[in-house]
């Protein structure tokens, strides 16, 4: 987004437009209210001006009812204006706490429902975090109470022009230009802080990432094993350094501004009065009645110039935030598909940007089948797996699922959902969710129909998380004060979360890598059993494990170099068979095949 002066003028009127329109939709009650008082308290300097302008000329003359009925009317006009300040400012809370909580509820709701394909983006990414940072630190709530600062202070000047301009045509006119130099420090102190916007964003991320390492549990334990604490902790400081030096540098540039700002105001105020005083055509009881109006008026709008560098300040993280609440939407989720029998990927590419991370890869699996994906680190077996399930972006080949009513569907080219709702996966770096059991087994779907206990009892028997599951109920993780689990409970929970989803093909990554050798049997012993009626494809680095598999493809250099059975691959010179030489050569080959 651009720095430069026009920038400002169209990007501060979409940024301001934007955050009324949001308060219209979330609050219009509350708007509407505060802007009908904020016009009545408007016209207050001008009414007062105007009735002591009446009480002085009736002190003047005979005093009698009119006279007491104007210090009464002046009176109730105080008593009334204070009373609705209070109410102004109470409501101005509500409109502020009102458009912060639904401001972070649309966030919420925009990463909800954002394809996970361009999460994977890290420019995506950036702006999802800079778009909860906007709601959290309150800068859409702050833009849309200064743009009903600012409407307030252009009804004072209207109702104080009108009602000095009687008396002296200068005065009005100078009582205008004395807010000028207000406006002029407020933009230039504005558009530096707004230049510093991201790079102090940035800084507190950074800060806050390494303090939330020291603090929570897990890599605050490790850091501990390995004596690193000192260091994040000296690398968070640094960043907060920073974070500080750019707060202080900019409230010196205010001060300074100020102290400017206000000596050449009291040089145009000054004039002001000079010009009301020696050539207005006003008496000295409404000279004085002006003087007053004038007072108020300015004590009334002080800091008007602050309210539209507030407006200028907040334009980029607010056109920011408008950017990211208009990206696409995936389709809502798809009923699952239960049924399978057949998978066929052929010729399968990948590209990200201008590298192919998959090329021609090839890939069958039948219901009744476990079939297995193999390789070194970086062979392309996730990005494979991503591509099949939607996660990546299909640029050549097709993807070919059958069900068992005869259809046929090509997916390569289908969205995130559509192609999403024939797969179950337990991807390699499965999260923990800190959730009850229940909720943890039921994630995805609708709360309406979640499966009896029974179901869930089920799940829990099938991989062996019945031994550690005291109650679905049971609240897990630690943080929540809840029940704290090894690696591979979670990676069980993660299994029967699977079995609950029940969809026609499931996607294992590494789903033993966290288990015992005796758990992993019993679990491959389930899977087994319920590839009957499911398509099966793992990932698994186990030799033992692979002997007992239907088929196993083998990949390098992302491409299917290799497929067959294990005694198939082991018994030639193969890239499969050299990968898992350290496993086999402790153990004769001839009895593996």
């Amino acid at each position: 987004m651009s720095n430069n002066p026009s920038f400002y003028g169209k990007g501060t009127y979409r940024a301001c437009r934007f955050a009324l329109r949001f308060a219209r939709r979330t609050a219009s009650k509350t708007l509407i209210l505060l802007l009908v008082i904020q016009i009545i308290l408007a016209a207050f300097p001008a009414v007062q001006a105007w009735l002591i302008s009446l009480l002085g000329t009736s002190l003047q003359e005979e005093p009698g009812n009119k006279t007491v009925f104007l210090i009464l009317l002046v009176a109730l006009l105080l008593a009334g204006f204070v009373s609705l300040q209070d109410v102004c400012g109470r409501l101005g809370d509500i409109l502020r706490l009102t458009i912060a909580w639904q401001g972070r509820l649309a966030v919420d709701q925009k990463v909800s429902r954002i394809d996970p394909k361009q999460l994977r983006q890290p420019e995506v990414n950036k702006r999802t975090r800079q778009a909860l940072e906007v709601v959290s630190n309150g800068n859409l709530s702050v833009q849309a109470t200064a743009v009903t600062s600012v409407i307030f202070a252009v009804f004072v000047c209207v109702f104080l022009f009108l009602s000095l301009f009687r008396f002296s045509t200068l005065g009005a006119v100078l009582l205008l230009l004395s807010l000028i130099p207000s406006l002029l420090t407020n933009f230039y102190c504005s558009k530096k802080l707004a230049e510093q916007w991201e790079r102090n964003n940035d800084y507190h991320r950074h800060a806050n990432y390494f303090f939330e390492q020291m603090m929570y549990q897990s890599p605050g334990t490790e850091l501990a094993l390995l004596d690193g604490r000192e260091w994040f902790r000296s690398q968070a400081g640094r960043y907060r350094n920073k974070a500080a030096a750019l707060d202080r540098s900019v409230h010196t540039m205010y001060i300074k501004a100020e102290i400017i700002n206000g000596l050449v105001t009291v040089v145009i105020f000054a004039f002001c009065l000079l010009a009301f005083l020696l050539h207005g055509n006003a008496s000295p009881v409404e000279a004085t009645a002006a003087l007053v109006g004038i007072s108020s008026g300015l004590f009334a709008i002080h800091n008007v110039g602050w309210s539209v560098g507030m407006l200028m300040q907040e334009t980029k993280p607010l056109l920011m935030l408008e950017e990211f609440l208009a990206l696409p939407e995936m389709t809502p989720p798809l009923p699952v598909v239960h049924q399978v029998t057949a998978l066929n990927a052929n010729d399968i590419d990948v590209t990200i940007g201008d590298r192919t991370i998959v090329s021609h890869a090839c890939l069958q699996a039948h219901c009744g089948e476990v079939v297995a994906l193999v390789g070194a680190n970086g062979a392309g077996k996730t990005s494979l797996l991503s591509a099949l399930v939607g996660l990546y972006d299909v640029s050549d080949g097709s993807i070919l699922v059958s069900t068992d009513s005869g259809d046929h569907r090509e997916l390569s080219k289908q969205d995130f959902a559509e192609r999403h709702r024939y797969f179950g996966m337990l991807a390699q770096d499965y999260s923990r969710f800190e959730l009850t059991v229940r909720e943890n087994l039921c994630l995805g779907l609708d709360p309406s129909c979640w499966p009896s206990d029974e179901k869930l009892w089920e799940a829990l028997r099938m991989v062996g998380a019945q031994t550690f599951v005291t109650s679905l109920d049971m609240q897990l993780g630690e943080q929540w004060k809840g029940t704290g689990l090894s690696g591979g409970q979670w990676q069980r929970l993660a299994l029967a979360r699977l079995y609950i989803r029940d969809a026609g093909i499931w996607i294992l990554d590494e789903p033993t890598s966290s288990i015992d050798a005796r758990g992993e049997a019993e679990i491959f012993s389930c899977l087994r059993a319920l590839s009957s009626r499911k398509v099966v494809i793992v990932v698994t680095h186990r030799a033992s494990t692979l002997q007992n598999l239907d088929r196993i493809y083998y990949m390098e250099g992302g491409r299917v170099e290799e497929s067959g059975t294990f005694t198939e691959l082991v018994s030639r010179d193969s890239g499969f068979r050299r990968l898992f030489a350290s496993q086999l050569q402790d153990t004769n080959i001839d009895e593996a095949i």
